[in-house]
C-alpha cells in the first residue's frame, strides 16, 4: 500500500497564487487528493502491484516547522511495501514519481516550486484493514 507524504515549507507561495493560505488549499484539496488515481493510473511506471486499489493509497499532509533548516518548499515522499528493486528499476519508480509529482501542477496551469523533493522508500511490512468500506491487504 503506497503511503504519500507532502510537507510543506511555512509561508510558501506557489507561483501566481493569491497567498500561502491559497498555496495551503490547492496542496491539501487538490493535489494531495488527485494523487491516489495518479498513481493507479500509472501502476505499470511506477512498479507497483497491479492488485493496488486507489483507496490503498494514502496521502497525509504535513507542515515543516518554521525552525526547520535546508528543507524544499514542498517535499512528496512515497513510502512502498515490500523490497527494493534492483538499482535501475528503483532509479525508474523514482524518476516516475517525480514526473507525476511535478506534472500535476502542470496539469493544473502551474509551475512546479523551484524547491520540489520527491523520495520513494521500500520498507518491509505487512499489513491488513479496512479502507473506506474496502479490505486492503498487502
Amino acid at each position: 500500500m503506497p503511503l504519500i507524504n507532502i510537507t510543506l515549507k511555512p509561508g510558501f507561495v506557489l507561483e501566481g497564487s493569491v497567498g500561502f493560505e491559497a498555496t495551503r488549499r490547492f496542496i491539501r484539496k487538490v493535489y494531495g487528493r488527485e494523487l491516489p488515481a495518479l498513481i493507479i493510473a500509472n501502476i505499470v511506471p511506477l512498479g507497483l502491484s497491479p492488485e493496488t486499489p486507489e483507496a490503498g493509497v494514502q496521502v497525509q499532509h504535513h507542515d515543516y516547522d518554521e525552525d526547520d533548516v535546508n528543507v524544499a518548499d514542498v517535499w512528496v515522499t512515497m513510502q512502498l511495501s515490500g523490497l527494493e528493486g534492483d538499482a535501475e528499476t528503483s532509479t525508474d519508480t523514482r524518476d516516475q514519481f517525480l514526473l507525476l509529482a511535478t506534472g500535476l501542477f502542470v496539469t493544473h496551469d502551474m509551475e512546479p516550486p523551484l524547491n520540489l523533493m520527491t523520495e520513494v522508500f521500500w520498507v518491509p511490512s505487512q499489513g491488513a484493514g479496512t479502507v473506506n468500506g474496502e479490505y486492503i491487504e498487502w
